[in-house]
């Protein structure tokens, strides 16, 4: 059973962390039989570092991480966009169709939204869009996980982080509670990307100081949004003809 510490503080990676958790993850995409010592040859540090990296994350250790990234990595969806031109790839609308299917199957059950940043007024907003449907939606916190859960089923928790670091004890204490997780996050190889059932990455163009462009991240999310929408409203009229 993975532990729980309460609400984490945002997690930063050294250069010697992200090159541990990138050795690790990519052991547990490839379903690779691995141990800690291996992991910890492959990034050039002691094995305690890897196992520390672990914990770091709200794993209890290498083990926990291991089976909990490799089960994620063969069921889950990842879907990636670089430019706004992304409503010109298909693939979306597919994304698109199997979110607003899980969202009708689960429209009656607990369904929480969380996020953080810039990204809360996206949140705000698809909490908003949902309350108008009827869709008795909650922002996430903790202990709401347990009241909701008193007298309905556990359903979609939607987080919106566009680092995919910060928020990740959200999406592991949903899954410990039952709940489809579905992350938006500007990096698909980030914590919570890689624990989502369901994960949508719109990365956002960093720029220096001299040029500088403002973050389309949250932008690109109400849009994302918007199209869901679109998706569900149309699926929920026919159900109803």
């Amino acid at each position: 059973m993975r532990r729980w510490r309460g609400p984490m503080k945002e997690i930063k990676f050294t250069p010697t962390e992200q090159r541990i958790y990138d050795e690790m993850r990519q052991a547990a995409r490839h379903q690779e039989k691995t141990t800690v010592a291996v992991i910890a040859q492959r990034a050039g540090v002691v094995p305690s570092s890897v196992v520390k990296v672990s914990k770091k994350l709200g794993y209890t250790g290498w083990k926990d991480m291991y089976y909990s990234l490799s089960h994620r990595s063969t069921n889950s969806l990842s879907l990636s966009f670089t430019d706004f031109d992304f409503l010109a790839d298909q693939e979306i609308f597919h994304y698109i169709g199997t979110l607003s299917d899980l969202l009708i199957r689960h429209r009656k059950d607990s369904i929480l939204v969380d996020s953080i940043g810039d990204a809360e007024y996206a949140g705000s907003h698809f909490i908003v869009e949902l309350w108008k449907r009827g869709i008795e939606v909650r922002p996430y916190n903790r202990e709401l996980l347990d009241v909701q859960l008193k007298d309905r089923e556990a359903g979609i928790l939607f987080i919106i982080n566009e680092s995919g670091v910060v928020l990740l004890h959200s999406c592991l204490r949903g899954r410990e509670k039952g709940y489809r997780v579905v992350s938006v996050t500007g990096n698909s190889k980030s914590p919570l990307a890689s624990n989502s059932d369901i994960s949508v990455e719109l990365e956002n163009k960093k720029s220096t100081l001299e040029a500088y462009l403002p973050n389309f991240f949250t932008a690109r999310v109400l849009m994302f949004i918007e199209l869901l929408f679109v998706s569900y409203d149309e699926k929920m009229k026919k159900k109803m003809v």
